[in-house]
Formats: C-alpha cells, sequence, structure tokens
C-alpha cells in the first residue's frame, strides 16, 4: 500500500519543512511538531520544562492575547489541543476546511511568540503539579513509569515525561524563556498539513509565518546511552487496586530498530486480540488472567521499548507469571505457527486501514515518519517491511529478544498484598431505508480505503433490563465473543481474524451494539460469520463464568477509582432507582444470580423489528 507517496513537501531557506497530504473533507488537520521532549532538557532533566512550556503556549501569544487562541478556534467550530512525549511536542488545530489558513496563523503566534505571562506562572504550575497527583491514581501509568525506569538506567527517557512535582515546583518563566529560545528554532521543527487545500497556497502560506524565522544553531549534546542488559531485570510497585498487574517487555537498542516491523508482528501475535497466544492459553485456557495486551512503539532517541500486559487477581500473580514466562520459551524455541502469523499480519494491516479513515491519524503517521523514519511515507515502508517478515525471520527476533536475559518485569500489587483542489467537494451520502420486514437500514458509502464496516443496534441497556438482572446487557454483549453454537469460541474468533476483522459488542444506557471492520476483499466472509453467530450464538456455560468474573473485578476496579467512583455517585444521586442511576454499569449480586437461559432469553427478547437498526458503510454498494 503506498496510501503516502503523494505527500508534497517543501523547505524553507531557514530549515523549517512542510509537509502536506490533500485529503477532499469538510475539516482540515494542521500539526506542528517541536523536537523538544522531556529527553532534551539537559541541566533541567526531570523539570517537566517541555510538558511545562507545552501548557504556558496557550496562556496568550502575539496577537492572541489570554486565551484567543482558543476561544477563535472554538468560534469557527474547530479542536485544539497539543501533547509532549519524550522526543518531541506537537500542537495541533482543527478547523473547517475554508478555515484552515487561520491555524497556521495561530499556531505560529504560539510557537514563535508566545508571552509566557509571569501571573499565569504559578496558576499554570498548580494545574501540573494536580495532573502529577491525578496520575498517582492511575495504576497504568505509575506503572509504565516503573517500568520505563527499569528499562533504561542511564537514558533520559527513564525520567517521567510531566517530570517530578519537588522539581515543577522550581520551574521559572526565566527557565522557560531560556528553553524556548533553545529548543524552538525552525531546523527542529516542522508542519503537517492534512486536509482540502492546494499545496501551494499552504506552502505559500507558512513561508509568510514562519519565512523569518532565524535559523539557529542544531549541536546537541550526546545523550547517554545503554549498556548491554546481561540479566533480567524486576521491580515492584504497591498500588492499592484490587487487580494485580505484569508489564513485561524489552528495551530495542539503537542499533535493532530496523527490527521494529518485526518486533510489532512478534509482540502483537502474542498479546493483541481475542486471538492472541497470550489470551489464548492465560485468559481463556487457564484463566489466569482477566485480560492481556501488548505495546510496541519508539521511546526517543533511537530506543524503542516492546512489551506485554498482563492484569490477574492478585492471588493468582505467581502462576501467571511462571505461565507467562514459559509461553515466551515456548515462542522463542519458534513453537508458533505461519497461520498464527498470518493472522497478525492481516489484523494489523486492517488496523492501519482504519487509522486512516480520520485526518488526525493520517497527520500522526506523517508526523510519524519524519520523525522516526526520516521521510513522510515511512508509514508504507513499515507495513511493506511487515507484509515481508516471513517465519524464519520472525523466528530469529524472537530468540534474539524472548531472551530471558533481556527482560524486564514489573509487577503492581494491591497494598494489602505487598505484591486535488481546494474547492472540489467529496459526497458522502447518508441513505436511510425500511425493508420490506420493517427493519431500518442505514446506507452510507466511503470509497477512499479499501474497507467496509458493519454496525448492528439493538434496544438494551440498563432501560431494558428487568428487575434483578442489571448487567445483563453487558454480560450478554461478552458472551457475543464466544461465536455461534455449531463452533468453537477459538475456532470463530481465528476466522474473524484471517478477515482482518476489527470486532466488538458493547452494551449503554439503551442499547446493545454490535460492530465490525474488515478490508472489502474479506469483508462478505466475515459478515457470513458474524451473521452466524447472531442468529444462534454459543452462550456456553464456561463462557459464562469467565466473562461473569471479569466484569466483577472491573467492578471492583471501578470502585476503587476515585473519578469513576464519583460518576457513579453522582448518576445514583441525580437518578435514584432509575436504570439510569447504576450508569449503564452492573451489579456484581444481581450478576452472579444470571444464567445462560436468562442471557438467551434477553438476548431473543431484543429482537423487536421495529427497534433494530443495521448500518453499512465504508468501501460497499448499496446492494
Amino acid at each position: 500500500m503506498k496510501f503516502f507517496a503523494d505527500t508534497r513537501c517543501y523547505e524553507l531557506t531557514n530549515g523549517f519543512k512542510i509537509y502536506f497530504f490533500y485529503r477532499p473533507g469538510p475539516v482540515t488537520e494542521t500539526q506542528i511538531y517541536v523536537n523538544a521532549g522531556s529527553m532534551h532538557e539537559g541541566k533541567n532533566l526531570g523539570c517537566g520544562l517541555s510538558h511545562f512550556l507545552e501548557h504556558m503556549l496557550f496562556q496568550g501569544c502575539r496577537n492572541y492575547p489570554e486565551h484567543a487562541v482558543a476561544d477563535t478556534v472554538s468560534s469557527l467550530g474547530g479542536e485544539l489541543n497539543a501533547n509532549t512525549s519524550y522526543d518531541r511536542t506537537c500542537y495541533r488545530i482543527q478547523l473547517p476546511s475554508e478555515h484552515w489558513c487561520k491555524s497556521v496563523d495561530m499556531l505560529s503566534a504560539m510557537i514563535r511568540f508566545p508571552e509566557l505571562p509571569e501571573a499565569r506562572f504559578a496558576a499554570e504550575r498548580d494545574v501540573i503539579l494536580r495532573e502529577c497527583e491525578r496520575g498517582k491514581d492511575q495504576v497504568s501509568r505509575c506503572l509504565f513509569e516503573k517500568f520505563m525506569n527499569t528499562a533504561f538506567l542511564e537514558h533520559p527517557v527513564r525520567h517521567p515525561v510531566i517530570g517530578y512535582a519537588e522539581m515543577i515546583s522550581a520551574v521559572t518563566r526565566e527557565m522557560a524563556l531560556e528553553y524556548h529560545a533553545w529548543r524552538y528554532t525552525p531546523g527542529r521543527s516542522f508542519a503537517v498539513v492534512v486536509g482540502d487545500a492546494e499545496a501551494d497556497e499552504v506552502f505559500d502560506t507558512f513561508a509568510d509565518k514562519f519565512g523569518d524565522w532565524k535559523r539557529k544553531e542544531l549541536a546537541e549534546a550526546a545523550l547517554p546511552q545503554e549498556g548491554v542488559q546481561l540479566s533480567p531485570r524486576r521491580s515492584q510497585i504497591i498500588f492499592d487496586d484490587p487487580v494485580a498487574r505484569l508489564m513485561h517487555g524489552v528495551r530495542v537498542p539503537v542499533e535493532d530498530s530496523g527490527k521494529l516491523p518485526a518486533l510489532e508482528l512478534l509482540f502483537g501475535m502474542l498479546g493483541t486480540g481475542d486471538c492472541s497466544i497470550l489470551n489464548s492459553e492465560l485468559v481463556l485456557k487457564k484463566q489466569q488472567a482477566l485480560q492481556v495486551g501488548s505495546f510496541c512503539f519508539p521511546a526517543g532517541g533511537g530506543s524503542s521499548v516492546c512489551g506485554l500486559s498482563v492484569a490477574a487477581k492478585p492471588e493468582k500473580l505467581g502462576r501467571l507469571s511462571n505461565s507467562l514466562e514459559c509461553l515466551l520459551e515456548n515462542v522463542a524455541a519458534g513453537k508458533f505457527s505461519a497461520a498464527a502469523m498470518e493472522r497478525e499480519k492481516g489484523q494489523q494491516y486492517a488496523d492501519r486501514l482504519r487509522n486512516l479513515r480520520d485526518v488526525v491519524n493520517v497527520a500522526n503517521e506523517i508526523g510519524g515518519g519524519v520523525l522516526y523514519g526520516g521521510t513522510p511515507d515511512a508509514g508504507d515502508n513499515y507495513l511493506e517491511q511487515l507484509q515481508k517478515t516471513d517465519v524464519d525471520t520472525l523466528r530469529a527476533v524472537a530468540v534474539k529478544f524472548l531472551d530471558s536475559n533481556k527482560f524486564v518485569q514489573v509487577s503492581q500489587v494491591p497494598a494489602h498484598k505487598k505484591q486535488e483542489r481546494r474547492n472540489s467537494k467529496t459526497s458522502f451520502a447518508v441513505e436511510t431505508v425500511t425493508l420490506a420486514d420493517g427493519v431500518k437500514m442505514v446506507y452510507a458509502p466511503d470509497h477512499r480505503l479499501p474497507l467496509s464496516c458493519f454496525t448492528l443496534v439493538l434496544p438494551g441497556g440498563g432501560i431494558f433490563e428487568k428487575s434483578g438482572q442489571c448487567g445483563i446487557s453487558s454480560l450478554t454483549a461478552s458472551l457475543l465473543n464466544g461465536g455461534p453454537a455449531d463452533m468453537s469460541m477459538m475456532s470463530f474468533l481465528k476466522k474473524l481474524d484471517s478477515c482482518g476483522v476489527d470486532f466488538s459488542a458493547s452494551s449503554g444506557s439503551n442499547s446493545l451494539i454490535i460492530e465490525f471492520s474488515a478490508p472489502r476483499n474479506k469483508f462478505s466472509k466475515a459478515m457470513s460469520l458474524i451473521s452466524k453467530m447472531l442468529k444462534n450464538p454459543a452462550f456456553r456455560e464456561e463462557d459464562l463464568n469467565r466473562e461473569r468474573e471479569r466484569i466483577i473485578e472491573q467492578l471492583k476496579v471501578r470502585a476503587e477509582t476515585p473519578v469513576r467512583a464519583a460518576w457513579d455517585a453522582s448518576l445514583k444521586l441525580l437518578f435514584g432507582s432509575h436504570p439510569y442511576g447504576t450508569g449503564g454499569h452492573c451489579v456484581a449480586g444481581e450478576l452472579m444470580k444470571l444464567t445462560v437461559d436468562d442471557v438467551r432469553k434477553f438476548y431473543n427478547k431484543l429482537w423487536q423489528k421495529e427497534n433494530v437498526t443495521f448500518a453499512f458503510g465504508g468501501d460497499c454498494t448499496r446492494e
């Protein structure tokens, strides 16, 4: 797939580069990347200066005092945001396409001429310190920060992007001004524009706003590099949460960065999706884990990290850790099938297609390609390398990176356990049809990507649940993953994966939604599988017990999370005994009483023709 091949590039004389990708549609996304991340803070490492400066750039700039940028974007019906990572800060504005030029004007003022008002420093410092405190309530954030601190002993990515509270408290306006003058330079910055505009006009607009930005010295201080890891590293955090977790991963050195496509394939095969090795063995077969996942991303400075995340009941964590290490030993020994590898390839290809439906993700892909691959079409090259990876290559990568001496493992245990043309218009007509039997169908074509989508909306959720059956909608949605009655769950999931399907079933306050997407050439086969499941779902006893236990454990986590617990309490105060008083969530005591027969009767009752809606979209015809 050569999706990004048409990206246009233009470089100003001062080194500032602009990448433009034409995408017809109602909105245009403009992003500016600055090579100013937490790893670049030098003598102020740990202060979170990059993140602090990101906050301050929203507090007023030339021609846009105080919150004028945010007010202008809001008045035009747009979006404004920014984010800071280890190796860059990105500022973005999305506006209706007819106003895209104003994005450039506002972003140039913010990035080049921030006011950094002294009066706002104290207030913004308090905002960031509160953000630090909130982070201490987020178990996933604490776990990941500990993982990075254990994986990297020398490199500055070992420090959290936001910094440390005691050092944030000492940040001054003078420090921010000095850092801005040092890092915010044209040679360290570039822009990405995706939307309905003309390339020459985009380049001319940026030349007008950024062309007189003076070029500065680009010399960088050498970053400390990590030595060779000779033995496994283990650490632990205590976090008062009902669920225990493991993060088990590996650092990918600079010299091995070319192996990232194969590594992403390997770790995806291990931990992403219902058919992954870890889900099949640890969740479905042994029932030692509640949830599994994987990650693989560049950490900055040429280094990357790949890993697995697993959640379990605290009392099962020890056995789970042993089982995980045995599984990894088997995969390192080459004990995986070519079919599993091909399924993961197909799934990652389909996920990439899904990402490209949105202008924000397209801009992110181009920006990431420039940052980590040096070219805007690096994403295409990456996908090409991924598709070329064969079993022998994958086994060689598994041998090297699943070596137990290279692993970093961080565990989290509860405290009590100690463990074309600018003006061209592209029409996306939405058509609603009532079929002969009274069922409604919505058709929304979009042929820009070879990806087809299906959604089914049934009357469900808390508003349709009987007294004593709170949570039956969530349980029903979970059990639909079990597939049709005449097929095993794993067989069903493997067949979905072989079609590159992204499938989900979920419930809310008044609906139960089943949806999936797949590449067009596999859509009919996928639709046939989903249809079989919808007509005669399995609803097996063992699946009900497993999913009920998983939901109940999630309820415990929710009750221990301050923001979610407060939200649930407020809904109860607002709605009382009305079903909305549960916020669409479950009641553990009522869940425990539900049977397979209850679920089946509830599901069959949802099929009321006058309340059912089917929707087809993407690359498909009305027929």
